[in-house]
């Protein structure tokens, strides 16, 4: 079980703040297994949490062509004026 509780707001209220959950579960040593042939499987997940003020948009295609895109030589750059964070892949 996991709980997120939001702590006392010092987060910026004109724009969306980006978090990281980090969360491994390590299965426990049962001894009754002990000498057995067993897997265990350890697992890691990333999650991104994001918190958006009450008064911010959510992303949308207005969003998306605010986006400022300019490719020079090998490299591409994206400039995001808006208040949202947008993932690109």
């Amino acid at each position: 079980q996991l709980k997120i509780r939001k702590m006392p707001n010092n987060l910026p209220h004109n724009k969306e703040s980006l978090f990281y959950l980090n969360v491994l579960d390590i299965p426990p040593n049962n001894p009754q297994n002990a000498g057995k042939n067993k897997i265990k499987l350890a697992l890691q997940n990333r999650i991104k949490l994001l918190w958006r003020p009450s008064g911010i948009a959510p992303v949308d295609k207005k969003s998306l062509s605010q986006l400022n895109i300019k490719k020079k030589n090998n490299a591409i750059s994206i400039n995001n004026e808006t208040a949202n964070w947008i993932t690109v892949t």
